[in-house]
């Protein structure tokens, strides 16, 4: 099913569909059992999204948490996996619930000229999330990376806001560009395939263009500046402690985009950068007891591995040991320490 299909049904589940949209709803019902099952499916998401939005984030995480001991597969080391897949599922009933509300409020004239409400997605450590935008846009989020952009797009321009990592498969508008937001660089684009990383806690703005032409843009005060545009396999960094833009061309971008697809990539990276990532995959603690192993590099290809194989493995082109520390209570990984060999 495409991302454009799922918006019409959308509307269709909060009444805006269109006479047209309407009848491919119910010819692609009609045309197999299955279709009608699958749209049963989603009803049913979309009705027990309105009861979602009503629950906390606490609640939320004691649900993963019981349904994961009752489930076999979470009983296996790559739980984590399947934690996403169901985080993949409620993010998207939330985002259902948030189009019906938007939906329903521009029915009435008092909020004819309100502006869309905004939306926030958090990807939980430990959970890859994906998500589709207003406009049929889908996005992943890498665990601990949070989006914020309206329920609709309005206007002349399509605005979202990142805070951690994304990849985003842009739909095309030339009328209505889509700018993803880092704080102190814009990335720009009318319909591309880009992976941005800006995370708060790194000096390091990275895009990685896979797909189109992006433009890079710095934000100075109310106003953007162009700095430069990227073409396909061209990596751009921009420093945060110097203020400079660096370009690169890459051998392959998927090293930068396969954690889409729950893997995880280290191609001469420094241990400091891959501890960073494997603490938001796994949803872990790790400390590094000396400063000199930051800064060594570390290449590996991990698919839906436990973290005990994944630092096993780094640990023979390496010169770190390390030490896991169990929870007492439910002997899951709390910590794990690096020590030089």
């Amino acid at each position: 099913m495409s991302e454009e299909f799922e918006i019409i049904l959308v509307k269709y589940f909060t009444g805006e569909a269109s006479s047209e949209e309407i009848k491919r709803v119910e010819e692609w019902k009609n045309s197999s059992a299955d279709n009608q099952k699958e749209l049963d499916r989603y009803r049913i998401l979309w009705e027990d999204s309105q009861r979602l939005t009503l629950y906390s984030d606490e609640r939320v995480e004691a649900a993963l948490a019981e349904t994961k001991e009752k489930i076999p597969e979470f009983k296996k080391n790559n739980w984590f996996f399947y934690v996403r897949q169901i985080a993949a599922v409620f993010i998207l009933s939330v985002l259902i619930a948030s189009l019906y509300n938007y939906f329903s409020e521009q029915g009435s004239s008092s909020n004819k000229y309100k502006q869309p409400a905004m939306q926030e997605v958090i990807a939980h450590c430990g959970m890859t999330t994906r998500i589709v935008l207003p406009d049929g846009s889908p996005v992943f989020l890498f665990p601990g990376s949070k989006l914020k952009f309206p329920v609709v797009f309005t206007g002349d321009v399509r605005n979202v806001k990142l805070e951690g990592e994304a990849y985003f498969k842009v739909t095309e508008n030339k009328s209505m560009p889509f700018i993803v937001n880092t704080g102190e660089l814009n990335v720009k684009v009318l319909g591309t395939e880009f992976n941005v990383r800006a995370n708060p806690d790194e000096d390091f703005i990275e895009t990685v263009l896979v797909k189109g032409k992006v433009l890079i843009e710095k934000n100075i005060g109310d106003r953007s500046i162009s700095l430069k545009t990227l073409k396909p396999a061209q990596r751009a960094v921009y420093c945060k402690k110097n203020k400079k833009l660096s370009l690169k061309n890459v051998d392959n971008t998927s090293n930068y985009t396969a954690w889409t697809e729950g893997t995880l990539v280290f191609d001469g990276a420094p241990l400091g950068k891959v501890v960073k990532k494997l603490e938001k995959w796994y949803n872990v603690k790790i400390e590094i007891k000396d400063d000199r192993l930051k800064k060594f590099k570390l290449t590996g290809k991990f698919y839906n591995e436990p973290i005990e194989t994944v630092l096993a493995l780094l640990q023979y082109s390496s010169t770190f040991k390390y030490k896991i520390y169990n929870s007492d209570k439910d002997n899951r990984i709390k910590r794990i320490v690096l020590t030089y060999n």
